[in-house]
């Protein structure tokens, strides 16, 4: 034996081991090893992934859905009110004809006076409003 190799043996007997130092990625390996023992870790995933899905429903695609029904409902209605409406004018008109039979003129007449009369009052109304 040499001199060194006694000096180091004597160091070695005299110190106390390093303290094991572990590092942040052992620590998390171990923290995670303890959450997948966890037998009722599928059922608390299922449990995160409902509730994000239940929140997701309530806060966004609930509102989208009733905003997308209530413009279609009203696109409808108003395709559909101006059809009626067409349809009522129209009747009315053969109703007038009808009854003015030889003279068609007449409901021709009727009929323009009061497109008329409607057209200037909203002209009216809108051009002298107050701002």
């Amino acid at each position: 034996m040499t001199p060194e190799s006694l000096e180091g043996e004597r160091r070695s007997s005299t110190q106390q081991p390093a303290p094991r130092l572990t590092s942040i990625a052992e620590r998390d390996r171990s923290a995670r090893r303890g959450l997948l023992d966890d037998p009722d870790l599928p059922a608390k995933v299922v449990d995160r992934i409902d509730s994000a899905v239940d929140v997701f429903r309530t806060r966004i695609a609930e509102p989208i859905e009733r905003a997308a029904t209530a413009i279609v409902l009203s696109v409808l209605t108003v395709i559909i009110g101006i059809a009626a409406v067409t349809m009522i004018v129209i009747g009315l008109f053969r109703l007038v004809s009808e009854l003015f039979s030889p003279y068609e003129w007449i409901a021709h007449a009727v009929f323009g006076v009061l497109f008329v009369v409607l057209g200037v009052s909203v002209f009216w109304r809108k051009a002298f409003r107050n701002p």
